[in-house]
């Protein structure tokens, strides 16, 4: 996969399956560009009228419940959430080897491997399916689905490797995988038991990251011209065909999610700094929606259907060191751990994922021990 997940990955939030359980081909691999394939043929979702960007608002306070972890875990992080607050991460060991978990009805499950040492989770639909990535018994990263209590191996587009990162209600998976010869990942849209190739943006790789309930698809891919030393990727919007989405004016974005109005959430390097800030992506324009006072670095991590960003928000030179959950609505930042109660003993570093209900799930210290956590509006 090209640089940016990396980036991303070291300096503000790993990427939503390539920097939380390893990429399906090294980041320094940049073969020579490939031509964009033709994904099918264009869709027309019916979707309700767009809120104006950024006029949802987070709740004043929030109750905070620790997701905890099961027998024989020590540190958990959850990464998305459903309609019904159930929420899919990974947990770790004292060894530091970890899982994919569901987080669901006051307990925390491992849900094992495909065979392999691990696994992670990264996408949950309403029916407590998951999704994500795990090694196989040859040491490949493999796109799994978790549903009827079971692993299930997806296959690839044709190459070795693949990682899911999302899911919807109509059981609609994306991620990427290796195609044939396994010089390149291409995002793929996967559904009814079918890969779908969803091409490029004339580069020679491609990612997708979320799925929202249409079947519009965001994430990021190389532009032409890649060479082992340099590669720009930009975020995309997929429906049918690939939409570059450009950037906040620096050469690389990523898009993480998209909601009912294609809107897209995610990062883009800004003009003149090394720096990445958190965008909205709607009505045609990105906009940068800033850092948290006294950082520089920001990611949007989810957007619900109502608008409401959620994220992360860092300084460059502690290398994302000092995270802080933020949420963004009417051109304003804010600190999620300011709305919790006093004494909670949390300190909130990421919010991952919000769901309609406005119920917003990430990863924190919870009296110095990393937990996942659930952020329910009161």
């Amino acid at each position: 996969m090209s640089r940016i997940a990396l980036v991303v990955a070291s300096l503000v939030i790993c990427g939503l399956w390539i920097g939380c359980g390893g990429n399906a081909s090294s980041a320094n691999n940049q073969p020579t560009p490939t031509t964009p394939t033709t994904a099918g043929t264009p869709s027309t979702p019916t979707n309700p009228p767009p809120p104006a960007p950024g006029t949802s608002s987070p709740a004043t306070s929030y109750t905070v419940t620790d997701l905890g972890v099961p027998t024989g875990f020590q540190f958990s992080s959850a990464q998305a959430v459903n309609a019904n607050g159930a929420a899919a991460g990974k947990v770790f060991n004292s060894a530091g080897d970890f899982q994919a978990a569901i987080f669901s009805g006051g307990s925390a499950k491992a849900l094992g491997t495909l065979g392999g040492g691990v696994s992670s989770a990264s996408g949950i639909n309403d029916a407590d399916e998951v999704v994500g990535l795990s090694i196989n018994p040859n040491g490949d990263n493999r796109a799994f689905l978790y549903s009827g209590g079971a692993l299930k191996d997806l296959g690839t587009l044709g190459g070795r490797t693949s990682g899911a990162a999302d899911i919807n209600n109509a059981h609609q998976i994306v991620g990427a995988s290796a195609i044939s010869g396994d010089a390149v990942n291409h995002a793929f849209l996967y559904s009814n038991g079918a890969f779908k190739d969803l091409g490029t943006l004339g580069g020679p790789n491609s990612a997708a990251n979320g799925i929202n309930e249409a079947g519009v698809v965001t994430g990021q891919s190389d532009l032409p011209g890649c060479t082992s030393m340099s590669c720009q990727s930009h975020a995309f919007l997929w429906n049918g065909t690939m939409t570059d989405l450009g950037t906040l004016g620096g050469a690389t974005s990523i898009g993480y999610h998209v909601n009912a109005s294609s809107q897209v959430a995610g990062a883009s390097e800004v003009t003149g700094l090394p720096n990445f800030h958190a965008f909205l992506y709607a009505n045609g324009k990105m906009t940068d929606l800033g850092a948290l006072p006294g950082k520089d670095i920001s990611s949007a991590a989810d957007i619900n259907d109502a608008g409401l960003v959620v994220g992360t928000s860092s300084t460059f030179s502690t290398r994302g060191g000092d995270n802080v959950a933020c949420a963004w609505a009417n051109g304003k930042v804010t600190d999620l751990n300011t709305l919790l109660p006093a004494g909670s003993g949390w300190t909130l570093n990421i919010a991952w994922a919000i769901n309609n209900k406005g119920q917003i799930t990430g990863l924190g210290m919870h009296n110095g021990v990393q937990h996942a956590f659930l952020l329910t509006p009161q």
